[in-house]
């Protein structure tokens, strides 16, 4: 039980910290030994992944909110003109109402 956490807390700290890549093709398993494990030897290609500083990471929200808050505006700003193209309809409806109950009723 406590052999499995360390494997799972190593395993969780090799991905987090690096990003690994294999070299060589995935073996064939081996069936011969009690635990079925790989045919031949696994080569890795392995490398440290690079963290943001704190000012990196507070600049990319920056740029993040910045973008939302462009894509909020334009967004506000067509359900305006959109509105603003429905009230003129609706007038213009109501014009046209108008005028041909005015004909109507001078008929």
């Amino acid at each position: 039980r406590d052999t499995s956490l360390q494997v799972s807390t190593i395993w969780s700290i090799l991905l987090r910290d690096f990003e690994l890549q294999m070299t060589t093709p995935l073996p064939k398993p081996a069936y011969n030994d009690m635990v079925v494990g790989p045919d031949a030897p696994i080569m890795m290609r392995y490398k440290r992944k690079v963290f943001l500083a704190p000012e990196e990471i507070a600049a990319r929200q920056a740029r993040y909110a910045a973008g939302a808050a462009a894509a909020k505006a334009e967004k506000e700003a067509a359900a305006a003109e959109a509105a603003q193209r429905e009230r003129e309809a609706t007038e213009r409806n109501e014009a046209a109402a108008a005028a041909a109950a005015a004909v109507a009723g001078a008929a």
